[in-house]
């Protein structure tokens, strides 16, 4: 059975070396209901399928049937799939006598052919019968070109089983679905701000393409540049799978926070406050206001050497609110970290 099966899987592979079809893609997506590849779609039962897409050269896609095990040669059956970029932008009904030249050529018996349509497109279907080493095989094969990609889709199994397999094989091809991709050029990006860690950061991605949100590794992929040192770092976000094109955002990287450790009232009227250092920031803002949430507050900036501020000729006896916060400014423009934690006190 394994002999007589990869036997087939090549017989196929030959059938569209006949047609003179060179790869250029390979798989980049399967799942149990849809597999993606780069220029089409096709829903696959991997209950009733297996891969064998890496075990035969020259195809995009190749499953063989296992759905029905209780009888080895109805499992005998095979359908692949192969593309070709920039194909010549010609009407295909005018390349069946050549496509039928060329089965014959390689030892087939074409039965049958005619243009017909496969989910709406217009594609040549080409029926045949030949021999692999003593065993009757039967096959059929679609192709189609559309967005210049030429598509050859080859199936077939034992002739004995044919009959019974074709509805099994059919009902696959006709889910199949050349891929037509919406550009992510005009999507909405939302990146998340980082802070400095020192290393190259990653952020948060949020895609939107009209209302749906994209995901990332199945619609995009997310590439960085200028993204360890604080200020502005780029994301590029790439369309995959059903999307393509490309779109550019910014997030900025962020001085690290400064801890508030402490605030006190040494003196009538003053209050001082002391915070941790953050490394290669430019200065420290003290904030501090009388309300809590702070909707009319004071700030005060402060150098990088400096851990502690003092701050006079405050209201004796008022309860002040006071918080600090990093930052660093680079090629003229200022990058906040957050605010800190925030800590009142009384006023002497």
């Amino acid at each position: 059975m394994k002999r007589k099966l990869i036997s087939l899987v090549f017989t196929l592979a030959l059938m569209i070396g006949a047609a003179v079809i060179m790869p250029s893609l390979g798989i980049i997506k399967a799942s149990a209901k849809t597999t993606y590849y780069e220029n089409f779609t096709m829903n696959i039962n991997s209950s009733k399928w297996k891969d064998v897409t890496k075990s035969v050269n020259n195809v995009d896609a190749a499953y063989y049937y296992i759905g029905d095990l209780s009888n080895p040669m109805n499992s005998t059956a095979v359908f692949t799939v192969t593309t070709k970029k920039d194909a010549i932008d010609i009407n295909i009904a005018d390349m069946a006598e050549v496509i039928v030249a060329q089965h014959e050529n390689n030892g087939y018996n074409v039965t049958g052919h005619k243009v017909i349509k496969l989910n709406g497109y217009e594609a040549l279907r080409v029926d045949a019968t030949g021999n692999d080493n003593g065993t009757k095989m039967r096959m059929s094969q679609y192709l189609l070109i559309e967005n210049n990609i030429y598509y050859v889709i080859s199936f077939g199994s034992d002739d004995s089983v044919y009959s019974k397999m074709k509805p099994e094989l059919e009902s696959v091809v006709n889910t199949f679905k050349p891929l037509v991709r919406k550009s992510v050029a005009k999507a909405d990006v939302k990146l998340t701000n980082i802070y400095y860690t020192g290393k190259a950061v990653k952020t948060k991605a949020v895609v939107k393409l009209g209302k749906k949100t994209l995901k990332e590794g199945t619609d995009y992929t997310i590439s960085y540049k200028n993204n360890t040192n604080i200020g502005t770092a780029t994301a590029t976000i790439k369309g995959k799978n059903a999307y393509k094109g490309s779109v550019k955002a910014t997030f900025k990287i962020c001085p690290k926070k400064s801890k508030l450790s402490k605030v006190t009232s040494p003196k009538t009227k003053q209050i001082k406050a002391t915070y941790s250092k953050v490394k290669g920031v430019t200065g420290y803002q003290i904030s501090y206001s009388t309300s809590k949430d702070f909707t009319k507050d004071t700030t005060k900036t402060v150098s990088s050497k400096k851990t502690s501020k003092t701050i006079t000729k405050l209201s004796k006896g008022k309860t002040y609110y006071v918080k600090v916060r990093s930052y660093k400014t680079v090629s003229g423009k200022k990058y906040y970290s957050g605010w800190s934690n925030v800590k009142k006190i009384k006023v002497k």
